[in-house]
């Protein structure tokens, strides 16, 4: 293999890990807004930002906040694992010397803290889907089409510039 089809390959690798990382790790960012909800992009390290599109009121709010509140260290200590894990998988990634074993266990590593993030928070999403009314838990089954078919079309998105890039003339 050549040095170009090598660059090609190592660009395409990043770029679908830079896709694929962020599902399988977490997209964490945004910030906190006002009111207490989670305006802006993310909704805190474990995704809640659908909760400010349930209209809560404002004891469903308190009672929420206690439930976040009673798993915040787990979710700091998750997530502070998670990005220990996927710098070290950075690392090896960009290392002059590819250890495609080192490579496998560190990924591994990021999968299952991701793992471990996914359960905590389906048992979060069961402690507090009980305070909501039923109108609220019908909006809330509609969301995650939402934002699947919106990270569909990101990657969409990100696959077309990728093509246009392999099909731009070299100089």
């Amino acid at each position: 293999m050549n040095r170009f089809h090598l660059n090609v390959l190592l660009g395409a690798s990043i770029i679908v890990l830079a896709l694929t990382v962020p599902a399988w790790a977490g997209h964490f960012g945004g910030h906190h807004g006002h009111g207490g909800g989670f305006h802006g992009k993310g909704g805190g390290p474990m995704g809640f930002r659908f909760l400010d599109a349930l209209n809560l009121t404002d004891a469903q709010r308190s009672q929420i906040k206690d439930i976040l509140s009673n798993h915040k260290d787990t979710i700091k200590t998750n997530f502070d694992k998670l990005a220990t894990a996927r710098q070290s998988m950075a690392q090896i990634m960009h290392s002059e010397n590819l250890d495609e074993n080192a490579l496998r266990q560190a990924f591994q590593s990021v999968a299952d803290i991701r793992m471990e993030m996914v359960v905590l928070r389906a048992k979060i999403i069961q402690e507090i889907r009980p305070i909501l009314t039923a109108e609220q838990i019908e909006l809330w089954n509609t969301l995650p089409g939402r934002r699947c078919h919106r990270a569909q079309e990101r990657f969409q998105d990100a696959w077309d510039r990728f093509e246009k890039w392999l099909d731009e003339p070299s100089v």
